[in-house]
């Protein structure tokens, strides 16, 4: 194909600089040649009034072989982040975020009410400036901020985190992280505009690590639809634009509460989708980013080495670990000798080198042995005339075939690679067949992790409300707080026999003992009491039930240029969004 030579003007991502407020000085123009294959061209065509500038975007499609960017950007910018993220947005709408993808801009543009210190072992005042916990031991009287705006300029007041409350715990249920994580809090009132109390139907010993959620949202922006395109929260940032598949693009809110912090962020974001790890890294390295999310652990010592580069490391225990979670309501994963015989099938220690090079812990318990809980168990070993005989008396054989379907979260290498290991694991066993089935996001959500309303008709759904079409899938925890109640409770608990259940357990698992187990846990400050509750739970999980198979700890690893400074990172595996500062020399 013959290449032509066409001088094309992108507004890029230098444009973005006059998204802020303009002033009246002279641009630049810097040239920059880049080859490229398809160009999407943005004709921004702008009315500038005074002190404020309007802009309007119309967006064409022109494919090219070469092209030349010319991006023109404003005398002394401020500061422009771009982040290079392992995939693109879930949802806008961070009350139904369940997604790490959405981490970034979730904490960007919406405030909690409490934050957290760096050990992520302490609440610290946000939205709420101060907090009394009453001699009964279960209600939390919360003093309000008195200076929050929304994005749109209304004020914030209790009533707007009573609204959110009623969203996120009644509505939304299990398909918001905040139905998980507030299970015990029973009722919600406003004494006054700047007053809130909760109450809790127990004393819970880690309810402060989750009074955070949910992130405060906007009633009206919500109620409209307008949120799936247009959110507004109450955070450091507000939400300019959003383009699917690539880019976000947030700035600097103004009328934010927190002025000190404000002068230690860049004037603008940039969320840039990057599914494929090498892409991530190519652009780090080129200077196109300045920060990428979870780096390959191929590629650690690498990026160590690279001038002008810095790998940001969890320090201490991490809270994030990998499994193979299974469907335990339908199909034949519904069978706990089937689910027994995949324990015995997969092969951890392979799965630890060939995808996570050596870093991490293989294990099956679901407390890290850095932890005060953590009480070792005999883990059951690979395997394959044992996975073979558990199948056979669960009636599997050469002449009835076990059938798997295997789901893959999407948007990362790693969980496709996690898939054909197993699918070469187990069909070690010759009457075992794995096909692996690769979605997008919103039918992974449909077919795995909330699944869909059960008709009349659906095979094996026995009465029960919802439907999930997958019979093993893959679910990376990433937990907080740093507690064995903030590891399990989000990932094992459910409402009932049938449901609800809570937004991590996406197995549908219900046991009435581990319940129990749970609240005693959380019921006390005294860890005598509390240890041998965890293990007697990872017992149940680990060697009677198996709804899920835990393969190992995983750390976690970002990796940026020297723009990002003083970026700690959490026990959870991310950024700690309150702590780390900008060059804006750079």
């Amino acid at each position: 194909m013959r290449k032509n030579r066409i001088r094309e003007i992108l507004v890029g991502l230098g444009a973005l600089a006059l998204l802020g407020t303009l002033a009246c000085t002279a641009t630049q123009e810097v040239v920059k040649e880049v080859e490229v294959e398809k160009v999407v061209t943005q004709e921004v065509v702008k009315e500038v009034e005074v002190e404020k500038v309007i802009t309007q975007e119309v967006i064409k499609e022109v494919e090219v072989d070469r092209v030349v960017v010319q991006e023109i950007e404003k005398p002394a910018d401020p500061g422009l982040l771009r982040v290079g993220n392992n995939g693109d947005i879930s949802f806008l709408d961070s009350h139904r975020s369940q997604s790490g993808h959405d981490v970034w801009h979730g904490s960007m543009l919406f405030d909690t009410l409490v934050f957290y210190d760096r050990t992520y072992t302490t609440a610290i005042p946000g939205l709420a400036t101060g907090w009394t916990l009453q001699p009964n031991g279960t209600t939390y009287d919360f003093t309000l901020r008195q200076d929050v705006v929304y994005h749109n300029g209304e004020p914030w007041t209790s009533a707007d985190r009573l609204w959110n409350y009623d969203r996120c715990i009644v509505a939304l249920k299990e398909k918001s992280r905040c139905g998980t994580t507030l299970l015990d809090v029973k009722e919600w009132s406003a004494p006054g505009p700047y007053e809130l109390r909760l109450e809790l139907d127990k004393f819970n010993v880690v309810f402060m690590f989750h009074a955070g959620n949910p992130r405060e949202m906007n009633k009206g922006n919500v109620e409209s639809g307008d949120v799936d395109t247009n959110p507004i929260g109450t955070g450091a940032y507000r939400f300019v634009e959003y383009i699917p598949g690539d880019r976000l693009v947030m700035e600097k809110f103004v009328n934010y509460w927190d002025k000190g912090f404000l002068a230690i962020r860049p004037e603008r974001a940039v969320i840039l989708p990057m599914p494929e790890t090498q892409t991530r890294i190519a652009a780090l390295k080129a200077g196109e980013i300045d920060l990428m999310t979870d780096v390959p652990f191929n590629a650690l010592e690498d990026l160590d080495d690279t001038d002008g580069l810095q790998l940001l490391r969890q320090t201490g225990i991490t809270m994030s670990y990998m499994t193979f979670i299974m469907n335990t309501r339908e199909g034949p994963m519904a069978d706990v000798r089937v689910r027994k015989a995949m324990q015995h099938a997969v092969n951890k220690e392979a799965m630890h080198n060939v995808i996570w090079f050596g870093h991490g812990e293989v294990d099956c318990n679901l407390i890290p042995s850095k932890m005060w809980a953590y009480t070792p168990i005999t883990c059951p070993e690979r395997d394959i005339s044992a996975a073979a005989a558990l199948l056979n008396e669960a009636g599997y054989n050469a002449g009835n075939p076990l059938k798997i379907k295997y789901i893959p979260e999407p948007n990362n290498e790693m969980f496709v690679k996690m898939g054909e290991v197993f699918k070469q694991n187990v069909e070690e066993i010759d009457f075992v067949d794995v096909e692996i089935e690769v979605v997008d996001t919103a039918t992974w959500l449909d077919k795995v992790w909330f699944g869909v309303e059960a008709v009349d008709g659906w095979p094996n759904h026995e009465g029960k409300i919802i439907h999930k079409e997958y019979d093993i899938g893959d679910a990376w925890y990433t937990r907080w707080p740093p507690d064995p109640d903030g590891l399990m409770q989000s990932v094992l608990r459910a409402g009932s026999e049938n449901g609800p259940y809570l937004g991590n357990n996406g197995m549908r698992y219900y046991n009435a003992e581990v319940e129990e187990l749970f609240d005693l846990g959380k019921s006390t400050l005294d860890k005598a009491v509390r240890k041998p509750a965890y293990a007697r739970i990872v017992d149940i999980v680990v060697n009677e039930d198996v709804p899920l198979i835990k393969i190992q700890s995983m750390p976690r690893f970002y990796a940026a240029n020297m723009k990002v400074r003083n970026a700690p990172m959490t026990p959870n595996g991310y950024l700690d969004f309150r702590a780390w500062d900008y060059d804006f020399s750079r």
